[in-house]
């Protein structure tokens, strides 16, 4: 079963098992709020609490670069025959072993602090002999991205890499292709970078764009959770040509979502859509007529993450009219999804 498969079929399982539970019900059904109203008398709509939009941060200088355990360096002889290692790792105690030096306490330090120690305790042996530090993989310098990406884990940063830099190590956000759409499975919007155990006010999705307030540095043991876009999926369901989910998207409207799902059928009531939105627990019915829409006289209204779309061919005058139509045919679309040619 594919991720897509296994969402959509929870998706449309929770939902029906919630609309079963409510088929008892009556009660008026509203019209479709625009975008950003409340509409009056209808204790059942809640509004979404506003999400406070992340400032980024001001640009800094990048912190000096220090030598940590895990690091791997290279020592090029300058003066002295025999000094030079190819490669040298930085152990756990923060030290290092190199020829003659002996072990050396490389931790915390910089390039030049550490190649100076190294120098001097070669002198020991050599009052001329000199070699050079080179970082060749800073693998104690790591971020961790969690959640979902292509390849999570942790990897190597360095003083110039960048979030939008990170996401691209971890290899991008996941999507799935289905039916030639692209449905992103990870919500960048609400991923978050941690440091040092708090969050950053940095935005991820302007981070990728580019933005210099949110494309911050990234820090050694900076960590980056990409949390699923779990309801970030809008349904379409009755008499349309092609019953599907398709993905969220920021100003998606109905007309869009009923195009995505092939237009509706000669036999669809235009005047009478329903939308069943919130809480699957508690969902609240909206009605639009689509024709009302396509001529002018009412707003194309936006859709929200999670809404259902029902496309009826009778008109229906109640909730519990429109929740026991709904109720079956989201039951034969999560036995449908379940099925795995």
């Amino acid at each position: 079963m594919t991720i897509t498969h296994a969402y959509t079929r929870a998706r449309f399982a929770l939902s029906a098992a919630a609309l079963l539970s409510l088929s008892a019900c009556g009660g008026s059904i509203a019209t479709l709020p625009s975008m950003g109203a409340h509409p009056p008398g209808n204790e059942m709509f809640e509004r979404a609490a506003p999400v406070e939009e992340r400032p980024g941060l001001d640009e800094e200088s990048p912190p000096p670069f220090l030598l940590a355990p895990g690091d791997v360096v290279r020592a090029r002889a300058v003066v002295g025959e025999g000094l030079a290692v190819d490669r040298a790792s930085v152990d756990g105690e923060g030290k290092a072993l190199f020829p003659l030096a002996g072990e050396v306490q490389l931790a915390g330090l910089s390039l030049g602090e550490a190649t100076g120690r190294i120098n001097t305790a070669l002198r020991a042996y050599d009052r001329f002999a000199t070699v050079h530090l080179e970082v060749l993989e800073p693998l104690g310098h790591r971020a961790t991205v969690l959640g979902v990406v292509t390849s999570p884990g942790v990897h190597p940063v360095g003083p110039s890499t960048r979030l939008a830099e990170l996401i691209a190590l971890a290899g991008g956000p996941v999507a799935n292709i289905a039916e030639g759409e692209s449905l992103a499975l990870a919500d960048l919007s609400a991923a978050t970078l941690l440091r040092a155990g708090r969050p950053l006010p940095v935005d991820v999705g302007r981070a990728i764009e580019g933005h210099p307030r949110h494309n911050v540095r990234v820090l050694a043991g900076d960590l980056l959770y990409v949390p699923a876009s779990s309801g970030q999926r809008i349904t379409v369901l009755g008499q349309v040509r092609s019953p599907r989910t398709i993905a969220f998207r920021p100003g998606i409207s109905l007309v869009d979502a009923i195009a995505l799902a092939g237009g509706t059928t000669p036999e669809a009531d235009n005047g009478d859509l329903r939308i069943v939105r919130g809480r699957l627990s508690r969902p609240s019915l909206y009605r639009a007529n689509l024709g009302d829409v396509f001529n002018g006289r009412a707003p194309n209204p936006p859709l929200q993450p999670g809404d259902i779309v029902f496309v009826t061919e009778h008109w229906l005058a109640t909730a519990s009219q429109v929740l026991n139509r709904l109720t079956p045919l989201l039951a034969m679309a999560a036995l449908t999804a379940g099925i795995v040619r």
